[in-house]
């Protein structure tokens, strides 16, 4: 749980702060493909160590400023492969969750309820589903 929990408030902490919102974006942008690199089936062969997507110099701040991504990573992510392993937690749900994050700073109003309701299920229901499978529990659970 402290895997997960450590993975989403880092998340959440990306799309909170006081940041100008390129930043921040650039900063989830860079999270989410440190994401699917290192967490397994996201990547097609994880690697054994953590591994950090390529940024250019002018990115290279805006990663280990403040943040920190990189120790983050290095921090979170072993934890989170054995989560994910033990538990069999889909690896769709950790895109997702940053997916959520990012619509946070992208919009502020919905068109439609469909719209509105996509939303809740990125910011919330796919940290709810996550956790359910750490919780082990054993009715079934919807696909997506």
């Amino acid at each position: 749980m402290f895997a997960l929990y450590s993975f989403a408030r880092t998340t959440d902490d990306l799309g909170d702060s006081h940041d100008p919102m390129r930043i921040r974006t650039q900063r989830l942008e860079w999270w989410r493909e440190a994401t699917r690199i290192n967490v397994p089936t996201l990547a097609a062969n994880p690697p054994s160590a953590i591994e950090f997507p390529t940024v250019s110099p002018s990115m290279e701040g805006i990663i280990t400023d403040g943040l920190d991504l990189r120790h983050r990573a290095e921090v979170i992510f072993p934890s989170l492969r054995d989560t994910v392993a033990r538990f069999k937690i889909p690896p769709h749900y950790f895109l997702e969750i940053i997916d959520g994050v990012m619509a946070d700073q992208q919009k502020t109003r919905f068109d439609t309820y469909e719209q509105l309701e996509h939303y809740c299920y990125l910011v919330a229901s796919a940290v709810g589903l996550a956790c359910l499978h750490v919780w082990q529990f054993d009715g079934d659970l919807p696909l997506q």
